[in-house]
């Protein structure tokens, strides 16, 4: 990633990294019919660009030294291991959870980041939680700057009222709100032991009470490999999704390279298959999945244009390949296949475009929950290793799967559509 001087040459990036260090980059320059700077004594000869960047580097290293100055403030502050008695009253009413965490949680988070205890990604979640629940602590009809919820009024109800506010305004799916809260709890329980909090709350529901779980059934699947007939390319992605559960982010980043034909021998019998190696965009798991020889057959159909799979509907470089205009196109087909096979089923009335109280709207994630519904009815922990939720049936790694997973892979049933082909 280039950096904020890589588009100056070598000496205009020695000048800008000088100005920073001199300071003159903060300097706002006041000339009086010279060209030496009435306040500084800087010379306006440099490039205005050498001066931005200049200001840029001033700007950025403000920031990191004002998150580091902090923690060493706080750290050299003659501080107890929790909040006297005796001020926690006024503490609980005039602070709020992010203040409790700017003084007394970041400072050893980042003596422990110093010491690769922790990694970065720790500190970004912890950002991450306190901006959501600021944004759901707030209430509707608030004017203004929202300064936080004091730790006073921190308690089952109020954090059940918050994680509901995130639920009713759907912009988080269930797994993110658990992973949030998760997060989250990790603060109050600090917040707790440091007498900051009497207790760390609990929270009853994270999900809506009148959710549903659907999953494609076998003439479910029948009838949307049909429809998909007209895109076979998205056909075989189908395929691929519902033999292997891989979030659609993996799917169609997956390149030829990621896919290793190999021969297999269980139960006596020998078996054309494939295994597919790749690391998931989310987890950053490395694993290795056994596929089906039917569905290796599918991947046969696939045209070779290129390095990916699926390269008219994916887009490698884009910072979240599920936002790109190819992502939205495929999904977009996909809802359009989906809305006309569940058109025929007289209890469905679905709208599978409609943004909220709709389970239908992300069907390619339905498909890895079907996926995960298949191996476990067949096997059950093979769902667990192929969704990589946990290593189960004796291996020992996701990129081992044991003789356990290969032979549940085999031997499961395919859907009479997927075959022959």
């Amino acid at each position: 990633m280039p950096t904020m001087t890589s588009t100056l040459d070598e000496s205009n990036q020695h000048i800008a990294h000088r100005i920073y260090s001199s300071g003159v980059g903060d300097c706002q320059h006041e000339y009086d019919g010279g060209t030496r700077c009435l306040r500084c004594g800087f010379l306006d000869e440099i490039d205005p660009a050498v001066i931005a960047i200049a200001r840029k580097i001033a700007a950025q290293k403000t920031i990191n030294d004002s998150v580091h100055e902090a923690a060493k403030r706080f750290s050299r502050a003659a501080r107890p291991d929790v909040i006297p008695e005796a001020d926690r009253e006024l503490f609980r009413r005039e602070k709020t959870l992010r203040d409790f965490y700017l003084e007394w949680m970041l400072p050893d988070r980042l003596k422990r980041l110093a010491k690769n205890t922790i990694s970065v990604e720790t500190l970004n979640k912890d950002s991450q939680s306190l901006n959501r629940w600021d944004r759901y602590s707030r209430p509707a009809d608030w004017a203004g700057e929202w300064p936080g919820l004091p730790l006073k009024w921190i308690n089952d109800s109020s954090v059940q009222r918050v994680f509901d506010n995130a639920i009713a305004a759907a912009e988080l799916c269930s797994t993110s709100i658990a992973t949030w809260w998760k997060s989250l709890r990790v603060l109050m329980n600090a917040a707790a032991r440091r007498g900051a909090l009497d207790h760390c709350p609990d929270v009853g529901r994270l999900t809506k009470q009148t959710a549903q779980k659907v999953h494609y059934h076998a003439e479910r699947i029948e009838r949307i490999y049909h429809e998909l007939r007209s895109s076979p390319v998205l056909q075989v992605a189908f395929v691929l999704s519902i033999s292997t559960g891989l979030r659609p982010v993996d799917l169609f980043l997956l390149r030829w390279q990621n896919v290793t034909l190999t021969t297999e021998t269980v139960g006596g019998q020998k078996y054309q298959m494939a295994y597919v190696e790749f690391v998931a965009r989310k987890t950053t798991k490395c694993q290795r999945l056994p596929i089906h020889p039917t569905t290796c057959r599918h991947l046969a159909r696939l045209p070779k244009l290129g390095d990916h799979l699926f390269g008219s509907y994916c887009s490698p470089l884009s910072k979240d390949p599920e936002r790109s205009h190819q992502a939205r196109r495929r999904n977009r087909l996909m809802k359009q296949a989906l809305q006309r096979a569940l058109a025929v089923e007289t209890d469905h009335d679905w709208d599978v475009f409609a943004d909220k109280d709709n389970p239908w709207k992300r069907p390619w994630q339905i498909g890895r929950l079907t996926a995960n519904e298949r191996f476990e009815r067949h096997r059950v922990g093979l769902g667990q290793f192929m969704l990589a939720h946990s290593r189960t049936l004796n291996s020992l790694s996701y990129r081992e799967p044991s003789r356990e997973v290969l032979e549940g892979v085999l031997t499961i049933d395919q859907p009479e559509c997927f075959q022959p082909v």
